[in-house]
């Protein structure tokens, strides 16, 4: 699986067009400006870039043929903050990592004081824990997990994800 990450191509150009200025590089007639019509042409060029990168964007898929896969994410701050290290992994055969942005699905409540992980479309939770011993909220769904975020630096969770039948 290939990810993909979106670069601004038109803040990328920009920094360009911005060096060149203060380096004495454009290639303005005076050496001092870009002149009113090189920037108007630039700037029909990033349009024409950016409404190509945007066809060009890699669709991410779950993998048909994983049958298990696990799930570890670290919320950090404590209570009141959604800033997460998430991680996905193989768990049978070939050990590997996978697209924790398509395997681990996390989400919070309003005040943010729970965290709910959850398997990607398609898996259910066949275990999980706390390994920094936070609450575990009860659920009868296989499809979520959720934790009482506690004032504390790293609030952990781990899921195991199976094939649903």
């Amino acid at each position: 699986m290939i990810g993909y990450k979106k670069v601004n191509i038109r803040l990328l150009f920009l920094f360009v067009i911005l060096i060149s200025i203060l380096t004495g590089c454009s290639s303005a007639k005076s050496q001092d400006l870009v002149t009113k019509e090189e920037f108007n042409n630039l700037e029909k060029r990033l349009n024409a870039l950016e409404q190509k990168q945007g066809s060009e964007t890699i669709k991410k898929e779950v993998n048909p043929n994983l049958e298990e896969y696990g799930v570890d994410v670290i919320q950090v701050g404590g209570e009141g903050s959604t800033l997460t290290q998430k991680t996905a992994y193989n768990t049978i055969g070939d050990y590997g990592y996978l697209d924790s942005d398509v395997y681990a699905i996390t989400s919070f409540n309003g005040p943010a004081d729970v965290m709910w992980v959850s398997c990607a479309t398609g898996y259910v939770i066949s275990s999980h824990e706390s390994p920094s011993n936070n609450k575990i909220l009860p659920t009868s769904d296989e499809t979520n997990f959720g934790i009482i975020i506690e004032n504390k630096m790293q609030n952990k969770s781990r899921i195991t994800c199976k094939k649903s039948i």
